[in-house]
């Protein structure tokens, strides 16, 4: 296991951009951010934001998991006060429960606890407004003062799940969804600092709307619509005749296109759909490419496409024959 401390996962916009006013179901979203803290005392919005480095702290469901260690046997009191919601599960059994919308309200629940360590995992909410979290217990140990838990250790290893291409013939699509938090995307983002919520392989960069990119993502799809939604596709493409080739993406909102790590197309900024081309020569071989995107609001498109001697002069979909050869190994022959 690791620690100490308390594994927190934190997940912004869980069913969309809407409110909600009970504990999402996040079993099957991969979280933003997965962080350490020696205990949970979170008591005012700016705790939580110096988390997430965003301005606003809304939308916003988090788990923490960690150990009580116990010393002494005896009669404990356990509590979290939280604005919105929380629930405390102590050893796999729901143990204090503070649901709903609420300002800072304090939940407790009494038990004996036999010494050394016990689970605790404690799912908390907020919604919008004010935001507070806090989980204290009192007994033997405390002298029968309230006191902060603080974690002696957690079960696995603190990461961030990060959704996984699978290796094969295409594009790998990344994507992070809200990567600014509930602030807007208008600029790139950096990606590598990202944990990504969907990933998929499409044999071509060419989603004319919303819809077909709602479509392609299937049950991996942001909740709500496709809007503050970054992307990256990775990909590799096998040039056959050396010569100039007109690369070129069309977007709303922006992207760029790097070749063997260096930028060769820009299509940056807020716009409806955009074409942006460069000419570049390339030698025979392959290629590694990677089209950055971001759509902040409204209608979103991404194409990618390419002309040289390969095409016969004629503008075509830029194909991949393998993506991430760092994870997936050499390209096949």
């Amino acid at each position: 296991g690791g620690g100490p401390g308390f594994c927190s996962l934190w997940y912004w916009n869980p069913v969309g951009r809407r409110g909600f006013a009970h504990m999402p179901d996040v079993s099957m979203l991969f979280p933003q951010v997965a962080k350490v803290f020696p205990s949970v005392n979170f008591q005012h919005d700016s705790a939580f934001q110096g988390v997430v480095g965003t301005a606003h702290f809304d939308r916003v469901a988090i788990t923490f998991r960690g150990t009580l260690d116990i010393v002494e046997e005896g009669r404990y009191t356990i509590c979290t006060k939280s604005d919105d919601g929380s629930h405390l599960i102590l050893d796999d059994k729901p143990f204090v429960k503070a649901p709903g919308l609420h300002p800072p309200r304090q939940e407790c629940a009494e038990a004996k606890l036999t010494k050394g360590p016990h689970k605790i995992f404690i799912k908390f909410f907020e919604n919008g407004g004010g935001a507070y979290m806090r989980a204290t217990y009192k007994g033997p140990d405390t002298g029968g003062v309230e006191k902060l838990i603080k974690s002696t250790g957690f079960e696995g290893q603190c990461d961030a799940p990060s959704a996984k291409c699978d290796c094969g013939k295409g594009w790998c699509g990344e994507f992070f969804y809200d990567p600014n938090g509930q602030g807007q995307i208008r600029d790139f983002v950096d990606s590598d600092e990202l944990n990504g919520q969907a990933a998929k392989i499409t044999q071509t960069i060419d989603f004319k709307n919303d819809a077909s990119l709602v479509k392609f993502l299937g049950g991996q799809s942001k909740q709500g619509g496709f809007d503050r939604v970054a992307a990256r596709f990775n990909g590799v493409v096998r040039i056959e005749e050396a010569g100039p080739y007109k690369l070129c993406t069309a977007s709303d909102d922006g992207s760029r296109m790097f070749v063997d790590g260096q930028i060769a197309v820009e299509n940056g900024g807020l716009h409806p759909t955009r074409k942006r081309c460069a000419t570049k020569e390339l030698s025979a071989g392959t290629h590694a490419i990677l089209i950055d995107f971001f759509e902040n609001g409204g209608g979103a498109s991404i194409k990618a496409t390419y002309e040289g001697a390969d095409t016969g002069g004629k503008e075509e979909l830029l194909p991949s024959v393998w993506h991430n050869e760092k994870k997936c190994g050499p390209i096949p022959a």
